[in-house]
């Protein structure tokens, strides 16, 4: 029976866990990402939920959720990081950004994507200024 009352309860309060996330951190994919963690950790403690009262389990989504995205906000690895390089600092600058993809946290398929643009980039940038000359 819990299962299906915590699914009931997944299926009612995801949406608005991933609202309440993205209207603090303003990224969708950062809140759908946050709001699941949130139901990860609330499957884990899913016995002890009191199904029957709606405005305490409301509660308990809505305070879970905007302290994750404080938690989000309050990490270092968070803080963003520029990397600019010239067409002799590309491996250089490959380099610093790997190091900051595996010193935070990015899923590993994000983080192939990411590398993936950062050769791109890196790229388009050595063609842009080699034909600027």
């Amino acid at each position: 029976m819990t299962i299906e009352n915590f699914n009931k309860f997944y299926d009612e309060y995801q949406r608005f866990s991933a609202y309440v996330a993205y209207c603090i951190t303003k990224d969708k994919l950062l809140a759908e990402d946050i709001s699941q963690e949130i139901f990860i950790t609330l499957y884990k403690m899913r016995e002890n939920l009191d199904y029957s009262d709606h405005k305490k389990l409301k509660a308990l989504v809505f305070r879970a959720t905007t302290n994750r995205c404080n938690d989000y906000f309050r990490k270092p690895s968070t803080k963003q990081e520029m990397c600019t390089f010239d067409e002799e600092g590309v491996e250089e600058g490959l380099e610093r950004i790997r190091k900051i993809l595996t010193e935070n946290y990015v899923r590993p398929d994000e983080s192939e994507r990411i590398k993936s643009k950062i050769r791109e980039l890196g790229q388009y940038t050595i063609i842009d200024k080699l034909s600027a000359r």
